[in-house]
């Protein structure tokens, strides 16, 4: 099984777009595939089950990740991840893959706020444990399902706050989505400077933690996550590719040894702003008669996905 993040600071860049259709790709492949949704948005949620009166009727009390986490605040146990995760697998688009999705929740940006609490108040003696506990839990459950899985795709909020770090925690890669330009490329390299800091600071206070309890190493483990990729989204297209602009920030992040998947979301907002509320990503099927949809966008989405599942060895 593998995780994989998808992060940015800015909102806006189209993350939901490459998770969702990502994820059924991979599904459509024959991958067991599950999606979490830690986005308070909740945009990957309604994206798949697009009335939010029936999510809240039928989902929102139980089978959301806010579920989880709050039992992790609760000093409750956590429920299991299979007990939450809702089944999206349409056989008409799947075939004999899987797609399952956990939920987001409006509320989770308190959970988020409340899961940063928990640790500061914490006494010095005892902060390390809490620090290793609050970042682990999402690690820890998603290893209980491994054999249930082929991959995980986690939709990260825009920010660097508790859920992010659990999922940094328990990825194995994390990808950037960007647009290409001079805002969002800065934006690359802050991100990258907070990852690294994050990763330095966690893998300290492991070390130290199961320096002075040793029986602790089989509980936590290093972070291990490596960036897949940037994968430039809003893409203008002309005759030859990318427009200039956007071609020479590509060729900026590749110079700063930022590895940018070669394939791209391009811009087309009457597309991808309808497709959510059909409840079926882009790259499956949108509208068959819709020749800039047939001839451009499910190709370049279908390589785009063939291309995210080599590297990610799934």
């Amino acid at each position: 099984m593998k995780v994989v993040s998808v992060i940015n600071y800015k909102g806006g860049v189209g993350k939901t777009t490459l998770v969702s259709n990502l994820a059924a790709y991979a599904a459509s492949q024959g991958k067991r595939v599950l999606m979490i949704d830690l986005d308070p948005q909740m945009s990957l949620t309604l994206s798949f089950i697009t009335d939010i009166a029936y999510w809240r009727n039928n989902y929102a009390k139980s089978k959301t990740i806010r579920n989880f986490f709050s039992a992790v605040l609760d000093g409750k146990t956590q429920p299991d991840l299979l007990t939450i995760a809702i089944d999206v697998t349409d056989p008409a688009f799947y075939n004999d893959g899987k797609l399952n999705l956990i939920s987001s929740h409006l509320e989770l940006i308190d959970t988020d706020i409340e899961l940063v609490e928990s640790i500061a108040s914490a006494k010095s003696e005892i902060f390390a444990k809490k620090f290793l506990k609050c970042y682990n839990q999402l690690r820890i459950a998603l290893a209980k399902v491994r054999d249930n899985y082929d991959l995980v795709m986690l939709d990260c909020p825009p920010n660097f706050y508790a859920l992010v770090k659990n999922a940094i925690t328990a990825s194995d890669y994390y990808i950037i989505p960007a647009k290409m330009d001079y805002l969002s490329t800065l934006g690359i390299e802050h991100l990258q400077d907070k990852f690294k800091k994050y990763v330095r600071d966690y893998n300290s206070k492991m070390r130290t933690y199961l320096k002075n309890n040793p029986d602790g190493a089989a509980e936590y483990q290093a972070v291990k996550a490596e960036l897949l990729g940037v994968v430039p989204t809003m893409i203008v297209i002309n005759r030859d590719g990318p427009i200039k602009a956007q071609a020479d920030y590509i060729k900026q992040l590749r110079d700063q040894k930022f590895d940018v998947f070669k394939n791209y979301i391009r811009h087309n907002a009457t597309i991808f702003g309808a497709a959510p509320t059909g409840g079926v990503p882009v790259v499956l099927t949108y509208n068959r008669a819709d020749v800039t949809w047939r001839n451009i966008i499910k190709p370049e989405f279908e390589a785009l996905g063939q291309e995210f599942m080599k590297r990610a060895g799934i």
